[in-house]
């Protein structure tokens, strides 16, 4: 596998789990939704790292990702600076994944409110990304047969 074929294969996978972080919040299911973002933002910026001809960090925090690539001259900081708290990404999916690392609220709205904006930070990630490397969001599903749109959230059991 090429480094640039190695590339579209993370840019593929960071636009599916965009997509399933879409639809997990559109579903309820406020933890996937966020770990799924922090996912395709971490996939997103690994690789960006590899279509500029570089190894990506070995790391899952998309904050830590963005600052390395502002030091190898790929984003500036303004790029970066314009997609926000990227560490937020980090420690949410830290605690979708580790119950007891979780902050108890009693308040949905909020997690809600907070899982929307995650998500909403990481098409942010996706778009400079897909931007940056010249392959928009509709050619990344075009490459992986869906066409280049986000299909409606299922509303009823695939299965019979």
């Amino acid at each position: 596998m090429t480094p640039r074929e190695s590339a579209q294969g993370w840019l593929r996978q960071a636009h599916n789990d965009l997509i399933h972080a879409q639809w997990s919040l559109q579903a309820g299911h406020l933890d996937w939704a966020c770990f799924a973002a922090h996912q395709a933002a971490e996939r997103a910026l690994k690789g960006l790292a590899l279509e500029s001809g570089h190894r990506p960090l070995s790391t899952s925090n998309p904050a830590l990702l963005a600052v390395d690539l502002i030091e190898l001259g790929v984003l500036g900081d303004d790029d970066v600076v314009t997609l926000g708290d990227l560490e937020s990404l980090a420690t949410v999916a830290r605690q979708a994944r580790d119950p007891d690392r979780a902050i108890p609220s009693n308040d949905d709205d909020a997690h809600d409110s907070r899982a929307a904006a995650l998500v909403a930070q990481t098409e942010k990630v996706v778009a400079l990304v897909s931007a940056t490397t010249g392959t928009g969001t509709g050619a990344l599903a075009a490459s992986s047969g869906q066409g280049g749109t986000v299909l409606p959230f299922p509303q009823a059991p695939l299965h019979a």
